[in-house]
């Protein structure tokens, strides 16, 4: 360990000439400058063998921050075991869909074939089944045809469009 030993009177001269020079030092000012011999505080020395607490002498509150760490580990450990495997299950393994053919329901509507009772599509004609199917056609024909009659509206009167549109979205709002 090093011994301290004072700074010689002439060495503290030098260095408060330097400083003086340094800041630009003025008496006419009032301006001080003081350089003083102190020592350094020494950081406090300890003997780990004669020390009183060893280490791996623990005190009540290390074993309960321990334990309180070992239930926060086991929580952690359940949680991924018993929520977070069975959701990346989930989301890895793909769903097995099956392929279903829509046909006319006899009310008219486009169902699943599985979805109808087991004897009813079996039991009707066939031309009743393509009378649904013309039905529908000339259905779809009418409303193409209505959607390409409000196109050709739209093209010829495109303000007045943007002006309805404008009015249903400020009634939406």
């Amino acid at each position: 360990m090093l011994q301290y030993t004072p700074r010689p009177q002439e060495v503290l001269d030098r260095i408060s000439v330097l400083v003086r020079s340094a800041v630009g030092f003025d008496a006419a000012r009032g301006d001080v400058v003081e350089v003083v011999n102190l020592r350094f505080a020494t950081a406090p020395e300890t003997d780990f063998e004669t020390a009183e607490q060893g280490m791996f002498d623990f005190t009540r509150d290390d074993i309960m921050r321990f334990a309180e760490l070992g239930v926060l580990l086991l929580i952690s450990l359940l949680l991924l075991l018993f929520v977070v495997r069975p959701l990346l299950k989930r989301i890895v393994t793909p769903e097995e869909k099956t392929a279903q053919e829509l046909v006319i329901a006899p009310d008219g509507t486009l169902v699943a074939q599985s979805e109808l009772p087991a004897g009813e599509l079996e039991d009707e004609d066939d031309g009743i089944v393509i009378e649904w199917l013309e039905e529908a056609k000339r259905e779809g024909a009418l409303q193409a045809s209505s959607v390409a009659k409000v196109g050709a509206m739209i093209e010829d009167y495109p303000t007045e469009a943007v002006t309805i549109v404008r009015g249903w979205l400020d009634e939406a709002a």
